[in-house]
């Protein structure tokens, strides 16, 4: 059965280098969904409808479980209704089993710093990333994990190796 990972947290917390470090020696059949290629290389123009978005990421996630491909859904997600009912029919009707929840719990100072080393870097200020930081909160499953900002990079991606249980 293909397995949904779902990485989240604020921008800048690391989710889309642990995704990419995941999938460059995996052994398995995988998907990256990074909800930041949708919205600054494919949908225009700016601003966009979000609903649009949403939509477009869950068909791609959906097409690529149903081929048998594991997900890796890289997305800030905030905690708020309209996520959680956004994700609670596909991880409890439509894909129930193998899911996995890694909440990125970062603070505001610490994605800042990681954002400016990375190819974003110009993209948006640390006043941007001010507006939208929001702490990570449970969505509420059994199968969300906390990811530190006191890992690494390295004992993040073994972390999540070693719990959704992929091959390297």
């Amino acid at each position: 059965m293909s397995k949904l990972i779902i990485l989240r947290g604020n921008s800048g917390s690391g989710k889309s280098a642990a995704a990419l470090d995941i999938a460059k020696d995996s052994k398995d059949k995988l998907a990256i969904v990074d909800a930041d290629h949708y919205r600054v290389n494919m949908l225009f123009p700016k601003p966009f409808n979000g609903h649009d978005l949403g939509a477009l990421m869950r068909q791609n996630v959906l097409y690529c479980l149903g081929h048998g491909y594991t997900v890796i859904w890289d997305s800030i997600f905030y905690a708020n209704e309209r996520n959680k009912e956004y994700l609670g029919e596909l991880l409890t009707k439509i894909h129930p089993n193998e899911n996995y929840i890694f909440n990125f719990d970062v603070s505001f100072d610490e994605t800042v710093r990681r954002h400016k080393q990375r190819h974003k870097s110009n993209d948006f200020t640390a006043q941007d990333m001010k507006e939208w930081y929001k702490p990570v909160e449970s969505l509420g499953y059994d199968f969300e994990y906390h990811i530190p900002e006191s890992n690494s990079l390295e004992q993040t991606v073994d972390f999540v190796k070693q719990t959704a249980g992929l091959k390297s």
